[in-house]
């Protein structure tokens, strides 16, 4: 578990019947996969390739904004 830059908490959440939220979240297009705190979870990257593709969750908006660049604009 680890803190960024804007004091976020960076961690993998597991339920005790070791479901890994974080999955969950962005196979369901709850969140985004953050590329730069999971460079290499290649499960990450194939749940949220098939969330975009299914247009889930914030996948229903045609032109979704990262929240790291949201933040850097209203910066």
């Amino acid at each position: 578990m680890r803190q960024e830059e804007y004091g976020c908490t960076i961690a993998d959440v597991l339920l005790p019947d070791r479901i890994n939220v974080n999955y969950t979240l962005v196979k369901e297009g709850r969140c985004w996969w953050y590329r730069k705190y999971a460079p290499k979870d290649m499960i990450l990257e194939e749940l949220e390739t098939r969330a975009r593709a299914a247009g889930v969750g914030l996948w229903t908006d045609p032109q979704p904004v990262p929240t790291w660049e949201w933040r850097k604009r209203r910066d």
